[in-house]
């Protein structure tokens, strides 16, 4: 009567299992020693891929951040140049004062009118 040989094998990390069997106990070992080393590799695999994305997304959000700090930085700049403009100094003028100007109150938006050239004439 031959003898039966039976290995369980797994790997925690992929979550997958097998149950090798043979007669000859040196076979069913290399078929144990094989099946890990492919499930170990595989594994190596999927800790690169997850690796590479996390990095990915670090960098992702690291660039989103400097985005909104210069976008940031750019509306300050914005605001403190309109209301740098929207104050004139007339102290060069004698007058020894500040008068804020509000230019939104001075804009009007243009029309077009027709022009009649016999109405000139």
């Amino acid at each position: 009567m031959l003898q039966r040989w039976t290995i369980k094998v797994w790997h925690d990390g992929l979550g997958k299992h097998r149950i090798i069997s043979g007669t000859d106990k040196y076979i069913v070992e290399e078929k144990a020693r094989a099946q890990k080393l492919e499930w170990d590799k595989k594994y190596q695999q999927v800790l690169e891929k997850e690796q590479r994305q996390k990095a990915q997304s670090i960098a992702r959000s690291q660039q989103e951040l400097e985005n909104l700090l210069v976008e940031e930085k750019q509306q300050k700049a914005n605001t403190q140049s309109t209301e740098a403009g929207d104050v004139l100094n007339v102290g060069s003028l004698g007058f020894g004062r500040v008068i804020q100007i509000n230019w939104s109150f001075w804009f009007f938006p243009l029309k077009r009118i027709p022009f009649n050239r016999t109405a000139i004439l």
